[in-house]
């Protein structure tokens, strides 16, 4: 445990807990059939040390190590067993048995194992899984998209009309052919993150023509190749001249 405070370095040593019946259990954060797991409080006793220029103090470094396959068995060799029971009774049908979401011959699969006790994990959960789930939500819109979707561009009656249809069904938006203006191709930048996330398969965007209508921006052409998008360019240039 450190803390530097103006310039001070303090840290502190831990060596010994002065008694364990005087530990107070503030709040469980796991339990299982072997473990159980608290936030908790006690007196301790040990080292302090005090540096008074901060650049002299010693810093722990964090070492990657490398390891091969056969250091790998060698350590599975010394590991006591008995710290695996836990998993073995959940294979073996012992325990925790409600917590499994799939099993099979060559895995289980748990819906949640750690129970979350703690405040600020439940909320970092949360955080978590609403981000992953608002990607797989967009993800099956652009799926059912590209396996479904096509994209229908009219003009009719002085009008441009436009549709993004899925199963015959979708909203037709239509624009005055005297109020376009600017009908042009949009660039893609090669080096930028967000234009190649959009042409990606998994995604339902990446328009590549544009035209300005009554100060609105209005893009189309999702995903076309930039041949493809100047020719549409071409045709809807000579139609509307």
């Amino acid at each position: 445990m450190e803390q530097t405070i103006d310039n001070v370095s303090y840290r502190f040593i831990p060596s010994k807990i002065t008694s364990f019946d005087s530990i107070i259990k503030v709040k469980q954060t796991l339990k299982n059939d072997i473990y159980e797991k608290y936030e908790a409080k006690t007196e301790i006793t040990g080292e302090l040390i005090i540096c008074k220029d901060v650049t002299q103090m010693k810093h722990r470094v964090k070492k990657l190590v490398q390891e091969d396959y056969e250091t790998y068995l060698q350590t599975l060799e010394k590991r006591d067993v008995k710290k695996d029971i836990w998993i073995y009774n959940i294979i073996d049908g012992i325990s925790e048995q409600e917590a499994i979401l799939h099993r099979d011959d060559k895995c289980i699969v748990f819906i949640n194992y750690f129970k979350l006790l703690d405040e600020n994990i439940k909320l970092f959960t949360i955080g978590y899984l609403s981000f992953w789930f608002y990607f797989e939500y967009t993800i099956v819109l652009a799926f059912i998209w590209k396996k479904f979707g096509k994209e229908k561009l009219w003009i009719q009656d002085g009008l441009i009309n436009y549709q993004k249809e899925i199963n015959k069904k979708g909203k037709i938006q239509t624009f005055n052919i005297g109020l376009i203006k600017n009908l042009s191709l949009v660039e893609i930048n090669p080096t930028s993150f967000m234009d190649t996330i959009n042409q990606s398969f998994w995604v339902k965007g990446g328009e590549r023509i544009e035209f300005k209508s009554q100060a609105k921006t209005i893009r189309l052409g999702m995903q076309i190749t930039d041949e493809e998008a100047l020719l549409l360019i071409k045709e809807v240039n000579s139609a509307l001249n």
